[in-house]
């Protein structure tokens, strides 16, 4: 499954999720009912909030919001994972367990 809001990339395959961006990741947390990750990215640019269904478990859907001087990477789960978060060469890598 994949989705692309422009300047973010998300793709998954199984319970692997990889996200592209040029933008710099500040923080990550999970959050219950429903279960989700979110990613907060430093971005300045004026962009529409979208939402995506992608029903290929262990996602959802995804979600990227607009907060003025950020932006908001919304990952809702099918369940209750415990997930470990990697960024290298401006890839970041999540495994949902």
């Amino acid at each position: 499954a994949s989705a692309n809001f422009g300047f973010i990339h998300l793709s998954s395959q199984g319970k692997v999720i990889t996200i592209r961006s040029n933008d710099v990741l500040t923080r990550h947390f999970a959050l219950s009912d429903p279960s989700r990750i979110v990613l907060d990215f430093k971005h300045s640019g004026i962009f529409k909030s979208e939402q995506r269904s992608l029903n290929a478990a262990p996602l959802s859907n995804v979600s990227c919001t607009n907060h003025g001087e950020f932006a908001r990477l919304t990952i809702e789960l099918d369940g209750r994972y415990k997930y470990s978060l990697n960024t290298r060469n401006g890839v970041i890598t999540i495994v949902c367990e």
